[in-house]
């Protein structure tokens, strides 16, 4: 129910674009029972609303407030960034899988 009630007000935020009002309308399906395969009427709704979402966000139409980290913090992070090279990338990683069922504590 949380990711209904979250996509009601990005769509909201869509229409009251301009860049959406210039596109074809995105429509609300009713809640339907999942099925195992999604109806093609489901994923091009899906497909357009994202490409919309995504294209209202890389534009800043509706962008949140940029945040500009102090330079105490900056400095930190930038620091552990230039640490990360100080050793080579394997050429693989070697995993042992664990064969039991039971969960460890």
């Amino acid at each position: 129910m949380r990711c209904i009630l979250f996509a009601f007000p990005v769509l909201a935020a869509l229409r009251a674009t301009s860049a959406v009002a210039d596109s074809a309308p995105v429509e609300i399906y009713p809640l339907e029972t999942p099925s195992a395969e999604p109806s093609a009427a489901r994923t091009i709704a899906a497909e357009t609303e994202t490409g919309l979402w995504l294209g209202l966000q890389s534009s800043g139409t509706i962008a949140g407030r940029r945040y500009i980290l102090p330079g105490k913090e900056a400095t930190q992070i930038y620091q552990r960034y230039l640490k990360s090279f100080e050793h080579p990338i394997p050429e693989q990683f070697n995993f042992k899988r664990s064969t039991s069922s039971r969960s460890s504590r």
